[in-house]
């Protein structure tokens, strides 16, 4: 039965992932709809499992017999600059009263909620490099020996090389059957598998699995950029 301004609010990092964190940004609108940003640094205390970034006057405006939204972005340092390869960034706001702070239109103030949100989108985890996969048409539509199905690479990020060691693939058939499937490099024609093993194959997917290689290398690298 009243709108509300949401003016004090605390956003809580896990404390592993702090250093792989520059500062948190909140995005929001006031009153007037404008739209309105406030940023702040992590404040670290090893005693605690999170890592809290604490907002003051924000202003945030939330309708009678509404909703808003409340948008929580992080800035994420280079490798080189602290950030950990790895490391898994959440968010979650902080429910203590120390930390909340609402005003109703009547003035009346709120420092507690009443159920514990969750973020919407998960986990972020951060990478030094990360893979491209592009499509690349192969000299021949018509199936035969030697010639591939589907063709494809994969780039690293130019800060650094990565690895890869499984993949799957969605098949489909039409009044065929296809067997043996197997991957191979495309500049030597070797086969990525041990001899004779091939994809692991359902109605509709393909898998190949190098960590089960024995003679094989049980991963690819492909090199920074």
């Amino acid at each position: 039965n009243s709108s509300y301004t949401v003016n004090n609010l605390a956003i809580l990092i896990p404390n592993n992932a702090a250093t792989s964190v520059t500062n948190v940004t909140l995005s929001y609108k006031d009153a007037n709809g404008n739209a309105k940003t406030a940023v702040q640094a992590l404040q670290v205390n090893s005693s605690k499992p999170y890592a809290t970034a604490t907002f003051t006057g924000l202003g945030m405006y939330v309708p009678m017999n509404d909703s808003a939204n409340l948008d929580v972005s992080v800035g994420v340092p280079t490798i080189s600059s602290g950030a950990s390869s790895g490391a898994k960034i959440s968010v979650k706001l902080d429910t203590s009263s120390a930390d909340f702070l609402a005003q109703n239109s009547a003035g009346s103030v709120v420092t507690s909620i009443s159920a514990t949100p969750t973020a919407a989108n998960g986990t972020f985890v951060v990478r030094k490099s990360i893979p491209t996969f592009a499509t690349i048409q192969p000299t021949s539509t018509v199936p035969g020996t030697g010639t591939p199905l589907y063709k494809f690479s994969i780039t690293a990020d130019p800060a650094g090389a990565i690895e890869w060691t499984h993949l799957v693939f969605n098949i489909a058939t039409t009044s065929a059957t296809v067997t043996n499937l197997y991957l191979a490099n495309d500049s030597s024609g070797a086969s990525l598998t041990d001899s004779g093993v091939y994809a692991t194959t359902t109605a509709t997917t393909a898998t190949f699995d190098l960590g089960g290689n024995t003679t094989a290398a049980k991963y690819q690298q492909v090199a920074a950029g």
